[in-house]
């Protein structure tokens, strides 16, 4: 090809080239927190064979509704190996005092036939910045972690990294198949404006996070990049808000206690503060 081809070839992509970066763009930020909770009957967890459930508690800025995520297989993918791994909306709430108290404090089951289950509160290990944001035509969650500052086993446990990136989909409940994990009583149901956005299709990005605010929601995540900065312009402007986050917020692991509403003689932090499980 010419050069002067080149050239006009160039010049006739950049409405283009600029349109892509005007979609890239930031959709909803806010502090995420990851708990995990010990099997039932047990008084702590000692390892990750001692965990019932892993939750990604993700609260927005805008005072929009609280998500908790249960992710089925207790960890975060691998983002070296890009791992994909699914997630559930299991509560949400304008209100994340109510969360905690219905979804993270202990649980007591009371059985006719059988004695009574207790499963102890969820343990805070790791808080941080999230965003949700559009790039290449797919909507990524991207954190920056703030606390603790120094990751230990327990956080590496469940891949929880300094940062992280994932891709971010949305099951169609409408092409349900043997697969699926959320049962039919449980389905969730999407307003026709959300359900006309999978357009048929099995999966959907979430560029609208309504869809995050429907219980039951199944929620796919990718492991992507272990940098927030491969986001380009938007990854930049995440830091940028994180940074101002810390700078406002001062977080640290006793802050959580305040921010959530959670009780100090129920929920330990070791994970937080010692790096050790609780």
């Amino acid at each position: 090809m010419s050069k002067h081809k080149r050239e006009k070839h160039d010049h006739e992509n950049e409405p283009e080239q600029k349109k892509q970066k005007i979609e890239d763009e930031i959709i909803e930020m806010g502090h995420i927190y990851f708990f995990y909770r010990p099997k039932v009957d047990l008084e702590s967890a000692e390892g990750p064979d001692d965990v019932q459930k892993f939750y990604l508690l993700v609260k927005p800025l805008d005072k929009g509704a609280s998500r908790l995520i249960n992710m089925l297989k207790k960890k975060l993918p691998d983002i070296t190996k890009h791992e994909r791994l699914l997630g559930v909306v299991e509560k949400t709430s304008p209100n994340v005092k109510q969360i905690v108290e219905e979804s993270l404090s202990i649980e007591i089951n009371h059985n006719k036939t059988k004695d009574d289950t207790t499963a102890q509160p969820a343990r805070p290990v790791g808080e941080g910045f999230y965003a949700i944001v559009t790039h290449e035509k797919n909507t990524r969650l991207a954190y920056i972690l703030e606390v603790p500052n120094k990751l230990s086993k327990v956080q590496s446990s469940f891949n929880i990294e300094s940062e992280g990136c994932f891709v971010v989909s949305v099951k169609n409940p409408e092409k349900e198949d043997a697969a699926g994990v959320v049962s039919k009583s449980e389905k969730p149901e999407f307003d026709d404006s959300l359900q006309e956005m999978f357009h048929n299709r099995k999966w959907a990005p979430i560029t609208s996070t309504d869809f995050l605010n429907v219980e039951g929601a199944e929620i796919l995540f990718v492991g992507a990049n272990h940098d927030v900065e491969y986001l380009g312009n938007v990854g930049e402007q995440v830091e940028e808000e994180a940074e101002n986050d810390i700078h406002k917020n001062h977080p640290d692991p006793k802050s959580i206690f305040q921010e959530l509403h959670l009780k100090r003689s129920e929920h330990p932090i070791e994970s937080l503060t010692k790096g050790e499980w609780s």
